[in-house]
């Protein structure tokens, strides 16, 4: 993977009021995040692996979490600041199925419910444990909807979690043929996370720039660099 370069942009979240970064160039909703942090930069991208173009959609996002156990999940390494430690890593993995379903039951984004046939991956039981306990947890979700007798629901749920462990699949391969090994692809998501990190908690104005390079370098080693971008 040659080195590539990316331009962030700093931004106010309309959901927090928080000024953080953005890529530029990926869509934007007056959803999207900006981020605080090197992780979410990071995860958009490294493990979305359809390229940060097709962030937005449920199916692209459930691809991105078969690739975050590809990079990070098998490594138990979703965090390095101790946050969500008392909790195995599929854990929150499936707690973003389940809010997915919550925001696709209610009509706030859509999911590609077509039948998808995928064969079993090397991380198949592990994936099959998150789709598990996401259905635990969309139950939770939709609680007040599921006593209220919601007719739809049932059916909506069972087609909605059918089409997860076939999505992660796609994207866990999507992963390893990117990046050959989970650890090249763990190794790059840190450098890239700790590049462009101090960055993202203060960005020095709305609208600042900044340009990331990454990638590996002519030994196979991970590298990332961040630094203010000024306009000629």
């Amino acid at each position: 993977m040659a080195l590539k370069t990316v331009m962030l942009e700093a931004f106010t979240d309309e959901q927090t009021g928080e000024l953080g970064l953005g890529i530029v160039g990926m869509r934007s909703t007056h959803e999207t995040n900006a981020a605080t942090d090197g992780i979410l930069l990071a995860h958009d991208l490294i493990e979305h692996v359809n390229g940060v173009e097709q962030i937005g959609t449920i199916d692209d996002e459930l691809e991105a979490l078969g690739a975050i156990w590809f990079t990070r999940g098998q490594y138990y390494d979703l965090t390095r600041d101790g946050r969500g430690s008392a909790y195995p890593p599929q854990y929150p993995i499936a707690s973003d199925i389940a809010r997915m379903f919550r925001e696709f039951f209610h009509g706030s984004a859509h999911v590609d419910l077509s039948p998808l046939r995928s064969r079993p991956c090397d991380a198949d039981s592990d994936l099959k444990d998150i789709v598990r306990e996401a259905l635990k947890q969309t139950r939770d979700e939709i609680g007040d909807d599921r006593d209220a007798g919601e007719p739809d629901l049932i059916k909506m749920e069972r087609a909605y979690i059918r089409v997860c462990l076939p999505r992660m699949r796609i994207g866990y391969r999507k992963a390893q043929r990117k990046y050959k090994t989970g650890g090249r692809a763990n190794e790059l998501f840190w450098a890239v996370a700790e590049a462009v990190g101090v960055f993202c908690k203060s960005p020095e104005f709305e609208g600042a720039r900044y340009q990331l390079r990454y990638g590996f370098d002519k030994r196979g080693q991970a590298v990332a660099h961040c630094d203010y971008h000024w306009e000629e």
